[in-house]
């Protein structure tokens, strides 16, 4: 698994895209699932937003706990 270490205390980091599961295979509708827990893995989708400028991140989980997406 590849680490990138990044300092964002100051960056602001929105949800974007509400959670959807990865498609593995779009024809056939299959759902992708980790390969050690079978569990089915999510895309969510992120805007880290620093000095004035954006970058779109997409994030693969196989889970989400409960608070993840709330709301202030």
């Amino acid at each position: 698994m590849r680490v990138l270490r990044v300092d964002a205390s100051t960056a602001r980091i929105p949800l974007t895209e509400a959670p959807v599961p990865k498609v593995r295979d779009r024809q056939a509708g299959e759902i992708a699932k980790d390969a050690v827990s079978g569990e089915a893995l999510m895309t969510i989708g992120f805007v880290c937003i620093d000095e004035g400028q954006s970058s779109l991140i997409h994030v693969i989980s196989r889970r989400l706990p409960p608070t993840a997406l709330a709301r202030p």
